[in-house]
C-alpha cells in the first residue's frame, strides 16, 4: 500500500522503481540492489580487492570493494545526502567481508572509527557505527549462536575536530589527524583494551592516515592488535 501511494524510486537517478534488479548470484549485494533502478546499479567484476591484506607492523587492512561505481554512489548518498537507509544492505556487505577474513579468528572488539562531536551533531549519524550496527544479528543468523566479540562504538573518542582530508596530500593527511583519537580513560582503567583483539571499521580508506592513526591509538593503550576493515579502498 505505501509502495502505492508512494512509489519508490532510484535513489541514484530519481526514476521510478518499476522492477527489482535481476538476482545473478549477488546475494550480499541484493538488498542494495532494491534501491537502485537496474541501468544505475552496476557492481565491479573485480569486487572484493584485497585478497592479500596491507600490513602495517601489527595492523591489516582489508576492504569490500574498490572506492568505484555504486558503492562509492551509495556511500556518498549515505554520508552527504542522509539516505541511511542504505547503511543496512551497505553494513551487510561489509559482514560479509568480516566474516570471510576474520570471522574464525580471535576477535574481541569491533569499533567503529568515530566523528568529532559537532560532525556528529551536524551529521546526525556516525556513518562508521551505522555500517556495524546490526553484525550481532547477522552473526547469529548465521553462525545460529551469540558472537564471542562486542560492539564498542564509545571506547574510541576523536577528541579534536579534523579538517576534511580532501585535497590533502599523504604527508597532509597524517598530520591532520596526529593526535585526534584517545581512548576513554575510564576503558583504559577497566583494562577493556589491554591485550584485546581489535577490528576497527571505517566507510572509506584513503591513505590510511585516519585508520593508523586510531590503530596506533588503541595499540597505545595497550590492544594486542588491530585489524581494519573498511567498505572501500580508493
Amino acid at each position: 500500500m505505501i509502495d502505492a501511494i508512494f512509489p519508490p524510486k532510484c535513489l541514484k537517478c530519481g526514476s521510478f522503481l518499476v522492477e527489482q534488479y535481476p538476482n545473478k548470484n549477488y546475494s550480499q549485494f541484493s538488498q542494495l540492489s532494491q534501491y537502485f533502478c537496474s541501468s544505475c546499479f552496476k557492481l565491479e567484476e573485480d569486487f572484493n580487492i584485497d585478497d592479500n591484506p596491507d600490513k602495517y607492523c601489527q595492523i591489516e587492512l582489508i576492504a569490500s570493494s574498490k572506492y568505484s561505481g555504486i558503492i562509492k554512489e551509495s556511500i556518498h548518498l549515505l554520508k552527504y545526502n542522509g539516505k541511511t537507509q542504505l547503511a543496512d544492505p551497505l553494513g551487510f556487505i561489509l559482514f560479509n567481508t568480516f566474516v570471510q577474513y576474520y570471522g574464525n579468528k580471535s576477535t574481541d572488539l569491533i569499533v567503529p572509527i568515530p566523528l568529532y562531536y559537532w560532525k556528529m551533531a551536524k551529521r546526525g549519524f556516525n556513518q562508521s557505527f551505522l555500517l556495524i550496527r546490526h553484525f550481532k544479528t547477522y552473526w547469529f543468523n548465521l553462525k545460529g549462536s551469540k558472537p564471542a566479540w562486542q560492539i564498542a562504538p564509545n571506547i574510541l573518542i576523536r577528541e579534536r575536530d579534523t579538517k576534511s582530508q580532501t585535497g590533502f596530500n599523504k604527508e597532509e593527511r597524517k598530520n591532520n589527524v596526529k593526535g585526534a583519537f584517545v581512548v576513554r580513560k575510564s576503558d583504559i582503567l577497566k583494562n577493556r583494551i589491554k591485550g584485546k583483539n581489535i577490528v576497527l571499521v571505517d566507510d572509506v580508506y584513503t591513505t590510511g592516515a585516519t585508520a593508523i592513526e586510531a590503530c596506533n591509538t588503541l595499540l597505545e593503550a595497550g590492544a594486542e592488535s588491530v585489524k581494519i576493515v573498511v567498505l572501500a579502498k580508493v
